[in-house]
């Protein structure tokens, strides 16, 4: 078998983009492992923090500081928010051991063509840092926040995918977190009348920077999945 992770599959064909897409050979356990995690939507899934730097761009936060704001118990936010929106189906915890990594580049921001080149840099590093074969197995889902510089874009994610990035200053983002972490559990764009994001009675519409606002869950065929 082979798992070709960002990966989507449009009217019965495969489709991906080429700066995102990793190829991996599995057997049938590592398979089906891989299929549980990334279409689990209720349970206790875990995430881990990544703030990205290189030599002359560093995010506003460290992975610590967006951990702490994304994941407490006391705020409005990513954590409490799943636990509201969802009817306590699905929590999200801090990964074990490697919940909160700082990842510095040493190379100047200049040199990676797109934030998915930065992106791949990253998970390289990562590997070799912490001697493991795929960053995918550090979480279920991972959230690399993104320095600044890398183009006008706020976050991505792809459908049942394990990876989110965040540009900078929408790491704190309360829509924006619980936005793409929406799309890593199965949850696509709420569109209206053909409109991409023009339903916004959810957060799979568009969003907001706002670290606490607005406090709303998902629309009503969303709600439903969950």
């Amino acid at each position: 078998l082979v798992y070709v992770d960002g990966a989507q599959l449009v009217d019965e064909k495969l489709a991906y983009r080429f700066d995102s897409i990793s190829f991996e050979v599995v057997d049938d356990h590592r398979y089906r492992h891989l299929q549980e995690r990334h279409l689990k939507m209720e349970g206790i899934m875990t995430v881990a923090v990544v703030s990205v730097s290189t030599l002359d761009s560093i995010p506003s936060y460290s992975a610590q500081e967006i951990a702490n704001a994304l994941l407490n118990d006391k705020d409005i936010n990513l954590k409490t928010q799943y636990n509201a929106c969802s009817f306590g189906k699905l929590q999200w915890e801090l990964a074990s051991p490697h919940g909160v990594l700082d990842a510095r580049l040493p190379a100047l921001l200049a040199s990676f063509k797109s934030a998915g080149d930065l992106v791949t840099a990253v998970q390289n590093h990562l590997k070799q840092k912490l001697q493991i074969s795929s960053v995918a197995d550090i979480a279920d889902k991972v959230i690399m926040c993104i320095p600044p510089g890398t183009g006008d874009w706020a976050a991505s994610a792809g459908v049942n995918h394990w990876r989110v990035q965040l540009n900078n200053d929408w790491c704190f983002s309360l829509t924006g977190t619980v936005h793409e972490l929406g799309h890593t559990v199965g949850l696509r764009h709420a569109n209206a009348n053909g409109v991409p994001y023009a339903d916004r009675s959810g957060m799979m519409g568009s969003g907001h920077k706002n670290a606490h606002w607005p406090q709303k869950c998902f629309n009503g065929y969303h709600s439903w999945k969950f």
